[in-house]
């Protein structure tokens, strides 16, 4: 049993770690390539006009592909596996699948690493994980289930092993010369977030790579280079991806050491027009961003002409923070600071971090809290593949070990594949598909709950928030997060409250006043939660009187 001030203490040693960037290491890969059959299915859907920012009306999923299915027994997941597992995001069938309806792809073009962020051919998939055909397929399947599909694109750099970088070095007369950025000498420069070297020997010259010698930064101030990066986008997007997430975002161009290599105005203006490209290709795709950095960074880059979502990694630290130390103070401060949420991509965790529930220290109630705030809070949710279930990092050091993969059973090898997986999975006797889906009080069917709800409640995916504020003599009201949730469109109005203790012990009993006479229907419970509601027509109002039970809450709609 872990006690109150070992699980703060720990809050606060991750969110010393939140804001650090992976050094990913360069793997060798083999080649091989997926040609069996599939399957189409016919859409259960019947099709709709989209809003053009149907991403706030989604949640999506993240796959490391390479750990999600082995679809050919080779130990390594791959593009057919995500395939065959489409019935368990989404399906047609009543009580069945999470409910996802956007997948975002971590890297699967050709590398040479097993991650894939080193690239070596933008216009080429990475063979281990399957050919245009099967692509096509996971496109077609994912779309007639109304799952939208985003890539994960590396514009800020390339594989080392990549023709344009090879080219580059090889003279100071290479066409390819100004497709990277070369210097004669070594100013010194480390990462802004570390002590690691940014500038890399190659021959008689230094050339820069923010985050290691194997992957160089590419000279998007050179116009054939932005032409190209510019081309390829249009490209996916014309094999009919959704948009793309969009990697290490706030480092596109360095002007000096330390800060000078964030967040500079050229970058700014890159985006600005990589924007107007993507929506000239296709005017409904979504830009995506991965800037890591704390909430006034981050708000530079909400703007129509730049990114459509940003993931809000401060709300990410701040929801760890506000679980682990069981009070709400944190959420409400970034919440403050975050305003407009329309930009907002929320998360617990993804392939860069230690997984969320190691981070609790698999303190299951805790798990469950976070599920109900990441589905709540403005912004669209993203699930990081296996967090559902509470998978935590495997043995590996590094990242390897918060990339391990997908438990589907409980067997040795999890149903992930009938060979030798990739690398060792994290243990899963409790933490996979087949176990939790059987067991009804499952992280995994709250996860489906939760996810349910927020599909039916258009409140809880575009309405405004307003904090409730409890009395000041209640008992442990400093750990409870309450809020509304309220859309308002012409005459219709829907209102969703949100209550949720997240502390070990109960609070004491509490009044709330609702306007008007409103009538109040209980959507999901968590826990020991007590509530009723004394009408008071002589003073035009009704009066909920709740008591939340420990780690417990309460999804209400007002009507």
């Amino acid at each position: 049993m872990y006690t109150r001030q070992s699980l703060i203490l720990l809050a606060t040693f991750s969110a010393v770690l939140f804001f650090l960037h992976p050094q990913p290491p360069a793997l060798p890969t083999k080649a091989h390539a997926h040609t069996l059959p599939y399957h189409t299915v016919k859409s259960p859907h019947k099709k709709a006009k989209a809003p053009k920012d149907w991403w706030r009306d989604k949640v999506f999923y993240q796959i490391f592909p390479r750990s999600f299915r082995d679809s050919d027994g080779d130990g390594i997941g791959d593009i057919k596996g995500i395939l065959q597992k489409l019935d368990y995001l989404k399906t047609s069938k009543q009580g069945k699948g999470l409910g996802i309806t956007g997948l975002w792809l971590t890297p699967i073009f050709a590398s040479p690493s097993y991650h894939g962020y080193d690239v070596t051919n933008y216009r080429k998939l990475n063979p281990l994980y399957g050919n245009r055909k099967i692509f096509k397929a996971l496109l077609d399947n994912a779309h007639k289930r109304g799952i939208r599909v985003v890539l994960d694109l590396m514009v800020n750099h390339t594989s080392k092993k990549h023709p344009w970088f090879v080219k580059s070095a090889k003279s100071r007369t290479s066409p390819y010369r100004e497709w990277y950025v070369w210097r004669d000498t070594n100013p010194g420069w480390t990462q802004p977030w570390g002590k690691w070297p940014v500038w890399h020997r190659a021959g008689a010259q230094f050339y820069y790579g923010i985050f290691w010698s194997g992957m160089p930064d590419l000279n998007l101030a050179h116009p054939p280079t932005k032409n190209e990066m510019f081309s390829i986008a249009s490209y996916w997007l014309q094999q009919g991806i959704d948009g793309y997430r969009l990697d290490a975002a706030r480092h596109l161009f360095a002007n000096g050491p330390g800060e000078g290599q964030n967040d500079q105005p050229q970058t700014h203006t890159f985006w600005q027009a990589f924007h107007k490209n993507m929506k000239k290709t296709a005017p409904k795709s979504l830009m995506l961003g991965e800037v890591w950095a704390p909430t006034k960074a981050l708000k530079t880059y909400c703007r129509k002409d730049e990114f459509d979502l940003l993931f809000h990694f401060p709300l990410a630290k701040a929801i760890q923070m506000a679980v682990s130390a069981m009070e709400a103070k944190p959420i409400w401060k970034v919440i403050k600071a975050s305003i407009p949420t329309h930009c907002w991509a929320t998360f617990l965790s993804n392939h860069d971090q230690v997984r969320w529930a190691t981070r609790l220290m698999g303190q299951t109630k805790m798990l469950r809290m976070g599920a109900w705030l990441l589905m709540t809070l403005p912004g669209t949710p993203f699930i990081y593949y296996g967090e559902e279930l509470g998978m935590t990092n495997g043995p590996q050091k590094g990242d390897p070990g918060k990339r391990t993969p997908m438990p589907w059973d409980a067997s040795a090898k999890g149903g992930f594949t009938t060979g030798t997986p990739w690398t060792q999975l994290a243990p899963h006797k409790q933490a996979n598909v087949a176990t939790q889906q059987k067991d009804p009080s499952s992280l995994q069917q709250l996860y489906r709950k939760l996810i349910h709800w927020r599909h039916r409640l258009i409140a809880l995916r575009r309405g405004t928030l307003k904090r409730i504020t409890l009395a000041k003599d209640v008992k442990g009201r400093d750990a409870v997060v309450a809020f509304s949730r309220v859309y308002k469109k012409g005459t219709h109005q829907q209102t969703v409250w949100m209550l949720l203790n997240l502390n070990d012990e109960a609070t004491g009993t509490f009044k709330l006043t609702l306007p008007t006479t409103r009538r109040v229907k209980r959507l999901l419970k968590e826990g020991n939660t007590v509530y009723n509601v004394r009408s008071e027509p002589q003073k035009n109002r009704n009066t909920l009187t709740l008591r939340l039970g420990a780690q417990s809450g309460v999804l209400l709609q007002l009507f």
